[in-house]
């Protein structure tokens, strides 16, 4: 039974170049855990997080630019998102906040971390697109 659960399955859905919002791009996740947890998560990325993360200049095209950059740092997109839902469970899966954007203005400090290795996704690959986060502490 899922109540007897101490880890929570986290799957990549799909990963959107240009969602219909107002970030440059979006990874959505079915999140799976103790209880009843089930979930739809999306971890969106607006422009200007891409445009200050990657240092991209102004007079560059930043629609180019955005497409090398989602396919050499996959695995980066990837790491920032698990880091998100795993924060986003261990302080109680509140479904208000089942849709993240990270920005240039908040998040910029909180992914260099995570790009330098401090912050790290705890979650571990299980299969081609599914993580297993381990819930500590109970």
């Amino acid at each position: 039974m899922k109540d007897d659960w101490n880890y929570s399955i986290i799957r990549i859905i799909d990963f959107m170049e240009d969602p219909c919002d107002d970030s440059a791009f979006a990874i959505s996740f079915e999140v799976l855990g103790p209880g009843n947890l089930s979930e739809n998560i999306r971890v969106s990325f607006e422009d200007n997080f891409l445009k200050e993360y990657f240092k991209i200049p102004w007079f560059k095209d930043f629609v180019a630019e955005e497409k090398t950059i989602l396919k050499k740092n996959r695995p980066l997109f990837i790491q920032w998102a698990l880091v998100r839902i795993e924060t986003w469970i261990m302080r109680g899966a509140k479904e208000e906040e089942r849709k993240m954007i990270l920005t240039g203005e908040k998040d910029l400090d909180w992914a260099r971390r995570v790009g330098e290795g401090v912050y790290k996704p705890q979650s571990e690959l299980h299969g081609e697109q599914e993580y297993i986060f381990r819930i500590t502490g109970e």
